[in-house]
């Protein structure tokens, strides 16, 4: 039977998913639509109006998308040696992005409800992206096998 992986990196790890990373994405938006308005002063209004009609929104997005972020970061350094900061956060990393995606989806039906459920396409794609990437998140078993730092990885043979 043919088995389905990733090519090895030159490191010699396998790299993460590229669904994953779309996550994170999804996650830390609000970090991301802040860089990118902050970008274009001119129009910096109306883009975060866009995604996020109330202002407070945007500040409950940042602090929701911090663990994932963290995680993101973490995840350059889960196979060098001594990180143990970057090795504590990636082995807490599920748990840190269930919170950060938990708390999008809260703010996203705050969002709704602050429009008394007026219908928009940006936020129902926004929602249905945020439910499939929460179910990403807890039925994928690749990602479940993902957050573990071994003593092989952690401390790599120097030559």
């Amino acid at each position: 039977m043919r088995q389905w992986h990733s090519p090895l990196t030159p490191m010699g790890d396998h790299p993460l998913p590229v669904p994953w990373w779309l996550c994170l994405l999804l996650w830390c938006r609000g970090y991301w639509l802040l860089s990118l308005a902050l970008a274009s002063r001119s129009q910096s209004a109306e883009l975060l109006g866009l995604v996020y009609p109330d202002p407070v929104q945007l500040y409950w997005a940042l602090g929701w998308g911090t663990p994932a972020l963290l995680v993101w970061l973490a995840s350059a350094y889960r196979q060098r040696a001594p990180h143990p900061l970057a090795h504590a956060l990636w082995r807490r990393g599920r748990p840190l992005c269930l919170i950060s995606a938990l708390g999008e989806l809260a703010n996203l039906l705050y969002g709704v409800y602050l429009s008394d459920g007026a219908f928009s396409w940006p936020v129902a794609l926004l929602l249905l992206a945020q439910l499939a990437s929460l179910g990403y998140l807890l039925k994928s078993r690749r990602l479940k096998g993902l957050f573990v730092v071994t003593a092989a990885e952690a401390n790599p043979i120097r030559h």
